[in-house]
């Protein structure tokens, strides 16, 4: 039987597509400080 552990796992997501996951996350990182920004900006009542 065989059964994958965590660590083997995490490698094959890691080694799929490095580049992808990096630019996924900058996309991630620039929506949230977008919406941050309109947070801080938005007019309060």
């Amino acid at each position: 039987m065989s059964q994958k552990t965590l660590t083997e796992s995490a490698r094959a997501g890691a080694a799929e597509a490095p580049s992808a996951a990096s630019a996924k996350r900058w996309w991630i990182l620039a929506i949230v400080a977008v919406a941050q920004l309109m947070v801080v900006l938005a007019p309060r009542s």
